[in-house]
Order: structure tokens, then C-alpha cells, then sequence
């Protein structure tokens, strides 16, 4: 009897030890899964601008500056970017590298070597949009060197969490001067190939291709899609086709010219649109 009584506490022991195993080996799975869902989670939220040459330099700390003195960025939820293109002198880009403002400089040196990105007309800034992937951002609000911020503008921009957020300026074309896109490591190549097969049967371009032409020739009925804060009960009055567009027009006031201010002395956004 003793015998079998040391038996069961053997067996029961091990058993034990085998449920502790095991769910030792549960936790540790629960934890990694954890752990790369909230690295996933915490991938920044970015408001960034292409820098072409030295003499963007000036004007894009400028932006830097308006931007944090208007919506406290950068912080620990919103980083602030400078997209190098390989033009940029290494004495300029020591000087954004130290500035106190503390941007992410992100050289597109390396992007150029991608062969099917190699087009030689190709707009720089197309660049970012690859780059933008490869820092592993969530979320890009893309501002050109001529814009600044006279308010708090980086929730209303990056609220925006579409595919691809802008501003029209005609039926047809959108201004890339205020940019939000979600960053794919596929997206520049894809842009791409859209405005090679859009202008495959036209006679090469008298002047330099801009990237409007290219986002342009990609990002195909924007103009038909909804505001970015549309409220859901106006969704009655979009088709079924205009609901699905991964795409959101962002209001034009975002981007409204600098002499539209300066002509009035009127140094406050309008709140409609």
C-alpha cells in the first residue's frame, strides 16, 4: 500500500510539473504576442516634410518651429520628420540632426539603388513614401516647406486615418503641399507603375514631373471621395461605390494660400470650410 501511495504522489507530482510547463510555456506565448502587439500598436504617428537641397533647410525648421509652437510637437504619441533627399550636403544634415527641436532625419539616399524606382524623371518625394514604410511609420502627414502652422492643426490632420487624406484644388488634381497617407513598403513602386501606364501612349513631358502629377495619376477618384469628418447620416447621399473609396478629402482651409491671410491681417484659420 505504501508502495502504491509513493506511486501516486510520483505521478501526481509530475503531473504537476507537466501543467506548469505547460502553462509556463502559454505565458510566455501570451507575452510575446503582447509584446509585438503593442510594438505594432506603438508605431509613431508622424508630421514630416521632404527636404530637396540645402536651401529647404531654413524653411523647413521654420515648419518645425510653427509646428511645435502651435501643437507641442514632437512628443511621445507625434514625432516630427525630415525626409533628406540625396542632394542634401552632409554639413546640413549634421545641422537638422542637432536641432533642438529634435526631428527624425530620414536620409532617401539608400532608395534610389531600388530598381523599380529608378525612373529618372521621378519626383523626390515620391521617395517618402517608401521611406515613411521603412521607419516603420503609422501614420504620415506630409507638409511642404512653404506651408506653417497657425494652429493646433496636427489632430485635425492626422485624424485622418485613410489610405490616402488631401485637399483638391480643381476637379481633378489635389494639392501635395498638405499630404496624411498610411506608409506601404509597395506604395512608391505601385505610384509608379500607375503614372507610366497613364502616360505610356503621351509624348514625353516638356517640363520636370511634379509629384502631383504622379499621386495624381495613382490615387484615381479622390475627388469623388467623402470630407474626412463627414457626419454618417450624410451617408445616404454617397453611392455605394464613393462608401468604399479608401480615400478622404481633407477641408481646403488646410491649405489655404498665405496671402489669403496677409491681404485681410487675418492670422487665424477659418473654422468652416
Amino acid at each position: 500500500a505504501r508502495d502504491v501511495e509513493v506511486r501516486l504522489l510520483l505521478l501526481l507530482r509530475q503531473s504537476r510539473a507537466c501543467v506548469c510547463s505547460i502553462v509556463a510555456v502559454l505565458l510566455i506565448f501570451i507575452g510575446s504576442a503582447r509584446s509585438a502587439y503593442a510594438q505594432e500598436e506603438e508605431r509613431p504617428l508622424v508630421v514630416g516634410t521632404f527636404v530637396a537641397t540645402d536651401d529647404d533647410v531654413l524653411p523647413a525648421r521654420v515648419l518645425l518651429q510653427s509646428l511645435a509652437d502651435r501643437s507641442g510637437v514632437p512628443s511621445s504619441a507625434v514625432h516630427t520628420a525630415v525626409f533628406l533627399s540625396p542632394l542634401v550636403s552632409r554639413r546640413a544634415t549634421r545641422l537638422l540632426r542637432n536641432d533642438a527641436l529634435r526631428p527624425d532625419v530620414v536620409s532617401l539616399a539608400g532608395m534610389k539603388r531600388r530598381p523599380e524606382l529608378s525612373m529618372r524623371e521621378m519626383p523626390g518625394e515620391l521617395l517618402v513614401f517608401g521611406a515613411a514604410s521603412a521607419a516603420r511609420y503609422s501614420r504620415v502627414a506630409l507638409l511642404s516647406t512653404r506651408t506653417l502652422a497657425l494652429d493646433d492643426v496636427v489632430p485635425r490632420l492626422l485624424s485622418c486615418d485613410a489610405v490616402l487624406c488631401a485637399i483638391f484644388t480643381s476637379a481633378h488634381t489635389f494639392d501635395t503641399d498638405v499630404l496624411v497617407f498610411q506608409p506601404h513598403a509597395e506604395l512608391p513602386a505601385a505610384i509608379l507603375r500607375s503614372y507610366l501606364t497613364a502616360t505610356a501612349s503621351m509624348p514625353p513631358p516638356r517640363r520636370t514631373v511634379t509629384l502631383g502629377d504622379v499621386l495624381n495619376a495613382h490615387f484615381i477618384g479622390l475627388q469623388n471621395a467623402r470630407m474626412v469628418h463627414d457626419r454618417a447620416d450624410n451617408a445616404r447621399w454617397w453611392s455605394r461605390e464613393q462608401l468604399a473609396l479608401p480615400y478622404r478629402r481633407l477641408p481646403i482651409s488646410l491649405g489655404a494660400n498665405h496671402r489669403y491671410f496677409y491681404n485681410r491681417m487675418q492670422w487665424q484659420l477659418p473654422t468652416s470650410t
